[in-house]
């Protein structure tokens, strides 16, 4: 899996992407290199602990399912911690919404 970090990707794709809104993930893709951005704002969770915690979480839910094609931004926005089954399900649905 490989990091979005081109700042024109990241721009075109929080301007121009298409979302998917899942109970706790946003996620906006656009069709180009398979690269997954993973963002948790840090006005949901001021420790950088829980921050990295769940960024782990979808990281590790998302590694196996990346199309070939789309840059992704997954964009966590509950603000509580949920367990990796939830945010697991909500990477499937997202996922499952591009076949």
């Amino acid at each position: 899996m490989k990091s979005l970090k081109d700042k024109n990707i990241i721009n075109d794709l929080f301007i121009s992407g298409r979302k998917i809104y899942t109970l706790t993930i946003n996620a906006k893709f656009l069709p180009g290199e398979p690269e997954v951005m993973v963002s948790v704002p840090i006005r949901l969770f001021k420790r950088a602990v829980d921050r990295n915690a769940i960024k782990r979480m979808i990281r590790e839910a998302a590694r196996t399912k990346i199309n070939p094609g789309l840059s992704i931004a997954l964009v966590y926005n509950s603000n509580k911690i949920e367990d990796f089954i939830t945010i697991e399900s909500d990477i499937n649905k997202i996922f499952n919404s591009f076949k």
